[in-house]
């Protein structure tokens, strides 16, 4: 996201792939928003931003299908500003000033001189491990100072909400600013490893050994039935049954063997990333790839019994020593390491809870207050 003020006026643009059809001009939508810009900032200033989803706690982001889904709704004024947060990381122009060709450890030193307002949050830098900061320098060399940095964000030490990042961005310090894609600029994301058994596997088209593999985790019996009483194929569809080395059943097909205890049920998690393989690789293998992010699917029907996916998952290595997969309750605790995916109806839900928390704290205060008068 793009804010800034020109001529006194404040404003703020998306990326335009960010919103579909839509204008990507937000500033009619945000107008407290471009206030606080208009306040706060200096004139002729133009910066480079992210525009995040928090929850109505106040603890948390959200993940970034629902900052999207904002941008894409037919919210504004409040009604979208009380979830909206505006993370600033780079300037581009300082009162008329065109700073795109400085490093950026010069741009950093023009970016300290602005305050962060209530929506609008400036990245802070620091020089060490003591500060809290959103961001870490460090020698480029030295690889335990870029990992502990990377920790402290991860682990939301810094002092900011969790689920801020969903990886680090190294960047050179004597980079100019580029856009749209920084070549001084290296983004890694967080993985999780999941140790998931093969299900299917499909050549890549055009090569002779890089296949795509289907993947599940090994699903207890009381899951598996839950899975196929559900009437969307979302559910049932994913359920298959491996026995002697072989899927014998997918999807209902799948009941009948609810009794056989020599079959092992398996629940499809997602498709792997393309791989070269040198080894082998079975119908029936357990592999470890490594995950972007780890999914839970809530059950309506039947609460105690979710459902997983994985997006995005590279493939490292075979594991020949295991028969089984990853517990449920491993993969369960990967899943709450990624931030929520809340409708925008049940955000609103939600913010009427805390609201009506919020109103019922008040008046308790002012009884008590009452009280002790």
């Amino acid at each position: 996201m793009t804010i800034g003020k020109v001529n006194g006026k404040g404003f703020a643009f998306v990326d335009p792939e960010d919103v579909k059809e839509k204008d990507p001009n937000v500033s009619k939508r945000i107008p407290a928003i471009i206030k606080e810009i208009e306040d706060n900032f200096p004139d002729n200033t133009i910066l480079d931003g992210e525009f995040l989803a928090i929850h109505p706690n106040g603890k948390e982001m959200l993940h970034r299908t629902v900052a999207n889904s904002l941008l894409n709704s037919k919210a504004s004024g409040e009604e979208l500003e009380r979830y909206a947060i505006i993370v600033v990381f780079d300037i581009i122009y300082f009162e008329g000033e065109d700073l795109r060709n400085l490093p950026l450890h010069e741009r950093l030193e023009y970016l300290s001189r602005l305050k962060p307002t209530e929506h609008i949050w400036i990245e802070r830098i620091a020089t060490t491990f003591e500060k809290k900061a959103d961001g870490y320098i460090c020698d480029g060399s030295n690889i335990d100072c870029i990992l502990k940095a990377a920790e402290i964000i991860r682990d939301a030490k810094n002092g900011r909400p969790k689920f801020c990042a969903e990886g680090v961005m190294l960047k050179r310090l004597d980079g100019p600013y580029e856009s749209p894609q920084n070549h001084y600029w290296m983004k890694v994301k967080f993985y999780h490893e999941l140790d998931l058994r093969v299900l299917d596997k499909k050549l890549v088209k055009g090569t002779k050994d890089v296949y795509n593999y289907y993947l599940g985790y090994d699903t207890p019996r009381d899951y598996a039935e839950a899975y196929l009483n559900m009437t969307t194929k979302d559910w049932y569809g994913k359920v298959h049954c491996y026995k002697n080395g072989k899927i014998v059943a997918v999807g209902k097909d799948c009941k009948k063997y609810l009794n056989d205890n020599s079959v092992i049920f398996v629940t499809l998690m997602g498709k792997s990333d393309n791989h070269k393989e040198r080894t082998q690789i079975k119908i029936g293998d357990i592999i470890r790839i490594a995950a972007e992010e780890v999914l839970k699917f809530d059950n309506e029907k039947f609460p105690e019994y979710p459902r997983y996916s994985f997006y995005i998952g590279r493939v490292l290595e075979p594991i020949p020593e295991k028969d089984v997969t990853d517990s449920l309750e491993t993969i369960d605790k990967l899943s709450s390491f990624e931030p929520q995916r809340i409708p925008i109806e049940e955000l609103q839900h939600i913010q009427q809870d805390i609201a009506k928390i919020g109103d019922t704290y008040v008046r308790i205060i002012k009884i008590g207050d009452a009280r002790l008068s």
